[in-house]
């Protein structure tokens, strides 16, 4: 046993900056899998709690009616349109916002006439 232990300490001696550095190579790594775990973890979690918090709106898109879509135990409410307004924006400034920079698409509430008014710019 005596001898074991003689080449083991000759061998550390020579060595230790080797296994040191495989400790923390292997520290490392176990932190980096341990992270890992945790993220994978909040976030398996983080959309249920989203919709808990805040519920989750659907649009779908019929090309004929549905009648029996209001009766389904899912929907709250369902409300027919003939086709949602979207189109280019335009300002009265004389600055066009660019088409892939801005998108508008919006289901006209009653009484808007489908005009819709958005302010842009910093708020003074």
């Amino acid at each position: 046993m005596e001898a074991v232990r003689l080449v083991f300490r000759a061998e550390l001696r020579r060595r230790w900056q080797s296994w040191l550095a495989v400790a923390l190579l292997v520290s490392l790594v176990g932190g980096f899998v341990l992270a890992a775990t945790d993220a994978g973890r909040r976030t398996d979690s983080a959309f249920p709690g989203f919709l808990a918090v805040h519920g989750i709106d659907a649009v779908g898109y019929a090309s004929q009616p549905v009648p029996k879509l209001a009766t389904l135990p899912e929907v709250a409410s369902a409300v027919r349109i003939l086709a949602p307004a979207n189109g280019q924006a335009t300002c009265s400034c004389g600055h066009f916002p660019s088409a892939a920079d801005l998108g508008v698409v919006a289901v006209p509430a009653a009484g808007t006439g489908g005009v819709f008014e958005a302010c842009f710019g910093p708020l003074a």
